[in-house]
């Protein structure tokens, strides 16, 4: 709400159709969760008993390695995207990485949930059962003989 308050001439109509899905400028979903991650990453959200973000974790002292960040834009990057498939939804995913979930934490925080249709996934191809009972280690499921 502050964000459209606060836009000015047509930024307003990006945002809202930025959050609809109907950008119309050629930007697609993926888009916008690789910006997501980035961002997430270059400005980590305040944790604990601090009240604000760090506005850029390049300028901090010391600054981690341009190898270090790239890796872990890498991560969030691929940990948002699952994530918005099992939750598609931008509210719930931002609340997560607002909460301070990182790479690891994200599937955990921002997964299937019942009442919230779940994107159309590829499925991953696995050489051995012993690779999708860990994905689904306690976790209940069903499964079905094709």
């Amino acid at each position: 709400t502050k964000c459209l308050v606060a836009a000015k001439g047509e930024e307003a109509k990006y945002i809202v159709r930025t959050l609809q899905g109907r950008l119309r400028v050629g930007i697609l979903s993926a888009t916008i969760l690789q910006a997501l991650a980035y961002a997430f990453v270059l400005t980590e959200p305040a944790k604990g008993k601090e009240k604000e973000c760090i506005p850029d974790i390049r300028k901090e002292k010391p600054a981690p390695s341009a190898d270090k960040i790239a890796l872990r834009m890498i991560e969030l990057e691929a940990a948002t995207k699952q994530a918005f498939c099992e939750v598609p939804s931008y509210d719930k995913l931002v609340d997560c990485l607002l909460s301070g979930a990182d790479a690891a934490e994200l599937s955990k925080a921002c997964s299937v949930t019942p009442g919230i249709p779940v994107k159309p996934m590829l499925a991953k191809p696995t050489k051995s059962i012993t690779e999708v009972l860990d994905r689904f280690k306690n976790i209940k499921f069903t499964g079905e003989y094709k």
